[in-house]
């Protein structure tokens, strides 16, 4: 099972654009920055301005909702099949080795998700193999 965790720190930044109309220059600024009292650009133009103090930032989780896990409607299609193309495994099989499954992982994920949709798309059927995880992890 894969254990989700929540970042340690964050640094944040935030764009502002000069406000000489005859200039528009667009300045990145830090978090710690933005959170610093009275603090200033100094635009390239000569203009000074000061970037309204921000407080905090408030990070949103996805919330799961454990009573219905099933796999979205529109994903699900009627032609399962029982084997995934060679030429689609090998491509599919490499990317999700380097996501960091091992070959006989992503062999089985990527069958089961081609049982419940046989698609020529490599790409769909990574999707699926992921969402499919997801749904029997969490």
């Amino acid at each position: 099972m894969m254990k989700l965790q929540k970042p340690i720190k964050t640094d944040a930044s935030f764009l502002y654009i000069c406000p000489n109309d005859n200039c528009r220059i667009e300045h990145w600024v830090y978090l710690r920055e933005a959170r610093t009292k009275n603090f200033k650009i100094v635009c390239y133009c000569g203009t000074v301005f000061k970037v309204k103090q921000i407080q905090n930032i408030h990070i949103n989780y996805v919330t799961i909702d454990n009573t219905v896990q099933k796999i979205p409607e529109n994903i699900i299609c009627d032609k399962p099949q029982v084997v995934v193309p060679l030429d689609i495994e090998e491509k599919c099989v490499k990317i999700l080795t380097e996501y960091g499954f091992t070959e006989i992982e992503s062999k089985d994920m990527l069958n089961k998700a081609y049982q419940k949709c046989a698609t020529d798309n490599p790409i769909e059927l990574i999707k699926l193999s992921l969402q499919l995880l997801e749904i029997n992890n969490v």
